[in-house]
């Protein structure tokens, strides 16, 4: 059995030296921070404080976790005020998560309102128009008469639609707004979507 292939004995042998003396540079530069434990299969894993996110996978287990507070993490972990954050070192002190709730509790219906300020007006008026002047852009080459009827009709008909589209639109992003607060605000745990299929 050849344990080192296409090489001599001596020659995996200083190979193998220069190997254990980069490992032994290695672990001179590790601090105690640099080494924590899968909280799944509790296997040791380093992270150089190089830049690097916080979002750490596991290579034994496949564990997602969050290398600041070691929990299993969801798709909203550094959205929420857990105080994890997603780039450096330190957790988010206590001051700063207080501020973050109060924060997304004041700025959640004052964003709401802006947003349906500003979409309801845009999709009424908006539609129309857009729907105007694509469909007189297409009938060009038709008799003046026709498509000036074709154009106010298609109009007419996308002022009576765009309420019911910006109803949709705005009461849409509201109540994914308001899945999203209760997620974060709710219970601080993972929130799990899940979909039915019928």
């Amino acid at each position: 059995m050849v344990w080192h292939p296409n090489q001599t004995c001596d020659e995996a042998r200083r190979q193998r030296g220069s190997y254990v003396t980069t490992q032994m540079s290695l672990d001179s530069s590790l601090r105690p921070g640099d080494i924590k434990a899968c909280p799944r299969c509790h296997t040791y894993i380093v992270k150089m404080n190089d830049g690097s996110c916080n979002h750490m996978v596991c290579a034994l287990c496949g564990a997602e976790f969050c290398w600041l507070c070691l929990k299993e993490i969801s798709d909203l972990h550094y959205l929420s005020p857990t105080g994890c954050t997603f780039w450096g070192k330190k957790p988010w002190t206590r001051k700063k998560k207080l501020l973050w709730q109060l924060g997304t509790l004041i700025g959640a219906p004052v964003g709401i309102a802006l947003i349906a300020g500003l979409a309801i007006p845009g999709i009424v008026f908006g539609v129309p128009v857009f729907v105007g002047r694509k469909v007189h852009q297409r009938l060009r080459n038709k008799s003046k008469i026709r498509r000036r009827l074709l154009t106010a009709t298609s109009v007419v008909g996308s002022l009576v639609v765009s309420p019911v589209l910006a109803v949709m639109a705005v009461g849409k992003a509201s109540s994914l707004f308001q899945v999203f607060q209760l997620c974060i605000l709710g219970n601080q745990t993972p929130c799990r979507f899940v979909t039915k299929n019928a």
